[in-house]
């Protein structure tokens, strides 16, 4: 409960950012700010959290000279009570908020090339903010932002399952959400401490898994998926 009030009080944060700034969205790669790369132009923005460290001093600098720390006066909102004890960073924002989009590295299979509605800079561009991940509860520090495939059937960043086998999200409208994850393979492969990189699903309850956190991510799939029913597409 005290981990999705603290989703709760960043997402409220992240909305009055974007009212104070005409919608656009904050910067949600930690640790980029004012930098123009192949995987995300945030030329002038500054980043949520300014920098992510293991050193706690320097982790808590970071955060106070993050963008929302104007909005989240509170070191101890940024992170899961159950969270390692010396990190002071477990949240991420998902990649699609304004955060990363590695195109040429991830997707270069793809044929969807309009990115538009799928990755955002504006909450205009949100078709559905009520089933549009936005924060996730990665259970340690991240080096930018919470990670998703769009055109493959696999995962990237690991489930998070710090959480009686669950993760806690929230979502572009404000609201929260704890997920409970319906395959025991999904649970595992979120303990492992592997890579998520490549780690596929291999029933359908654990690929309904991965639909379900690649489509709150994106908004849609970028695939045909193998096997079960997707649900919560943006463009329905």
């Amino acid at each position: 409960m005290v981990c999705l009030g603290n989703l709760k009080q960043l997402s409220l944060a992240w909305l009055m950012y974007a009212r104070e700034n005409e919608g656009k969205i904050v910067n949600g790669a930690t640790g980029y700010s004012y930098q123009n790369m192949v995987w995300g132009d945030h030329t002038d923005e500054l980043a949520w959290v300014y920098e992510s460290s293991s050193d706690w001093e320097t982790g808590i600098a970071g955060i106070k000279k993050g963008a929302l720390w104007p909005y989240v006066e509170d070191a101890r909102i940024y992170r899961c009570p159950v969270g390692p004890p010396k990190q002071t960073l477990t949240y991420s924002i998902t990649f699609a908020m304004n955060a990363v989009l590695h195109l040429q590295q991830f997707e270069a299979s793809t044929t969807d090339k309009d990115w538009h509605g799928k990755f955002v800079k504006k909450t205009d561009e949100i078709l559905k903010p009520a089933v549009r991940l936005v924060f996730a509860d990665e259970g340690s520090m991240t080096p930018d932002a919470y990670a998703a495939h769009y055109s493959q059937e696999r995962w990237f960043d690991l489930p998070p399952v710090q959480h009686n086998d669950g993760g806690t999200l929230s979502f572009a409208d404000g609201h929260v959400e704890y997920w409970k994850w319906k395959s025991p393979e999904t649970v595992a492969i979120g303990r492992s401490g592997a890579p998520g990189q490549g780690q596929t699903c291999h029933s359908c309850d654990a690929c309904e898994d991965l639909h379900r956190l690649q489509t709150a991510i994106w908004g849609r799939l970028g695939y045909e998926p193998s096997c079960g029913e997707v649900v919560g597409d943006a463009r329905e």
